[in-house]
């Protein structure tokens, strides 16, 4: 475990100032432009180019150095990073430069996300590996508890300028972080030197069809494409409405209260420890995050949605870090770069799909039907109340019993329920003098 946490404080690092950057470059954006239109451009050049490049991605992850992969992508994210400052200083900065920069950082993330997630197995005992991914979980909490209260103080202080420099500055210390540490050695089998597009493809192919071949890690993946969809629609609805009842100072105590859920779920995962019934861990939780979501559209209270998005996080936090240790458990550590970049690229294709169509769906079909006016209003609405914001909660309602209607259904598919029983480990065995890994199946 010393070479992950090691590696792991200085990604802490690395997260908190993405986050910083992210949160001040958005606000400049919006703050340059007035425009919602440009602010909601700025989240998809964040998804698209990683949707895009993430399955080769995943199949050079597995040809490459997974530490060489996360100091490059560290590397050319901290460039960017440096490039951005120095048009804000010369007072250059574009907007479309900011496009620019956050559409290269996404490329790094469809090589560095991957990368960090599979050298988990081949850095921890596969006894801490919960633990270890209940970390990584804790890590991104952090940030995101943290990130936008520090962002909001040092705009005031040090401008965009200053930001722009921390986040730089992290950037450095995640870099010196994996220059100073030796990963395991990785035994790769029947591995071409030289590579052309066609072979590439073939390789990200045999990714998918690892997954596709296998009854239990196909339906699982199915399965969590609900986790996904759930999660772009909170992403895009939990903000305004919170603040279609309450103010802006109402709203930064329930993101923050939201985001301690997060690191509340993580720090449980991480004590958890090493648990032989993973997948029943992740039904409950999911069920748990159903319950949430209904909870949150109950009443229009700070309280209320408080809690539902404190309960929500934390199950996400419990369920993303169960779900990294059956696969890093179940797929040989060859292919498990190709398998993370293929929950990555589905992942932010669900992200997008609920970017473009939420907003729109909720405006002309679920607001008019919780207007005072409307055809639910009599029935629906006098649970979860009409008018401003009642039509995201009617929404928050469906979604949350498309997850309860998941778990349902997972429990009634054996393959599912017993794909850690059904599908042996990956054998993990010494290749020399350092711990490597290897499928001896």
């Amino acid at each position: 475990m010393q070479t992950f946490v090691f590696i792991w404080l200085g990604q802490v690092f690395s997260l908190l100032g993405s986050s910083l950057s992210e949160f001040a470059l958005a606000v400049w954006v919006y703050q340059t432009t007035g425009s919602i239109t440009h602010y909601a451009l700025l989240s998809l050049f964040i998804h698209l180019p990683s949707i895009f490049i993430s399955p080769f991605a995943g199949a050079m992850v597995d040809r490459w150095s997974r530490r060489w992969v996360m100091i490059v992508s560290d590397s050319m994210s901290g460039v960017t990073a440096l490039a951005i400052m120095f048009l804000v200083f010369s007072g250059q900065l574009q907007v479309w430069h900011i496009y620019v920069a956050v559409g290269i950082s996404s490329v790094c993330n469809a090589f560095q996300s991957p990368a960090y997630i599979s050298a988990i197995s081949q850095l921890v005992p596969v006894q801490h590996l919960n633990r270890a991914n209940g970390m990584v979980q804790g890590a991104i909490g952090t940030a995101r508890i943290i990130g936008p209260s520090i962002a909001g103080l040092l705009i005031a202080k040090i401008h965009i300028h200053g930001i722009l420099l921390v986040d730089f500055s992290t950037y450095l210390l995640a870099f010196f972080t994996l220059l100073t540490v030796k990963f395991p050695t990785r035994q790769q089998k029947h591995i071409r030197r030289k590579v052309n597009i066609k072979y590439l493809w073939q390789e990200v192919v045999s990714g998918w069809n690892h997954v596709v071949v296998s009854t239990g890690l196909r339906q699982l993946t199915i399965f969590f494409g609900v986790v996904y969809l759930s999660a772009g629609v909170l992403q895009v609805l939990f903000l305004p409405m919170v603040l279609s009842f309450a103010s802006e100072k109402e709203l930064g105590i329930v993101m923050s209260a939201s985001g301690i859920g997060m690191l509340f779920g993580s720090i449980m995962v991480s004590l958890w420890g090493c648990s032989q019934r993973r997948i029943e861990g992740i039904l409950f939780f999911v069920f748990i995050q159903g319950l949430c979501f209904c909870l949150a559209a109950l009443k229009p209270a700070v309280i209320v949605i408080g809690m539902g998005g404190f309960g929500y996080l934390c199950s996400r936090a419990i369920i993303v870090s169960l779900n990294h240790t059956i696969w890093q458990q179940k797929v040989p550590q060859n292919l498990q770069g190709r398998v993370f970049a293929l929950q990555n690229m589905m992942e932010k294709c669900l992200l997008v799909i609920t970017h473009l169509s939420v907003a729109p769906l909720v405006q002309f079909m679920f607001k008019p039907l919780m207007s005072e006016n409307g055809i639910l209003a009599s029935s629906i609405g006098r649970i979860i109340g009409v008018g401003d914001g009642r039509g995201m909660a009617l929404l928050f309602v469906l979604i949350g019993f498309l997850n309860i209607g998941a778990v349902l259904t997972a429990y009634r598919t054996p393959e599912l329920r017993r794909v850690e029983k059904e599908l042996p480990d990956v054998e993990r065995l010494k290749v020399d003098d350092t711990e490597g890994f290897i499928n001896a199946g």
